[in-house]
């Protein structure tokens, strides 16, 4: 996959993390791999769902994923969903009622890793 996916790609990954979170926490299963899921998703990246409560000023709900790409990106998007809204250990669980009422969900997803080397590390330091 490119570093960019196109807008309707995107589109695909919020609607499958939403899809996903909404069963869960409906039935408590988790949702199996669409057919019509895009071939590049099916690629190993790393992804993070982020929810917010759009009454509350977009304050943080949940959080989770995986930075490293450990799995093809349609199966993390699914696992980091159910983990935002029903894992994150800042957060009590999403019930169903306010999901579907107030929360908004992001799905970002991480370019491969790559290493960066420095002449001298302490050049780039915070301070």
């Amino acid at each position: 996959m490119t570093n960019e996916l196109n807008l309707e790609t995107g589109r695909f990954l919020v609607r499958l993390a939403r899809r996903t979170i909404e069963e869960y926490l409906a039935t408590g299963k988790r949702i199996t791999v669409p057919e019509e899921t895009p071939a590049e998703l099916k690629e190993k990246h790393g992804v993070f769902v982020t929810l917010t409560d759009a009454s509350r000023d977009d304050a943080l709900r949940g959080c989770i994923g995986n930075p490293l790409p450990t799995e093809p990106l349609v199966n993390a998007t699914i696992d980091s969903a159910i983990e935002a809204a029903t894992g994150d250990p800042r957060f009590e669980p999403v019930p169903l009622d306010e999901f579907r009422s107030k929360v908004k969900v992001e799905v970002s997803v991480l370019t491969q890793p790559e290493q960066v080397v420095v002449d001298n590390p302490a050049d780039y330091q915070t301070r």
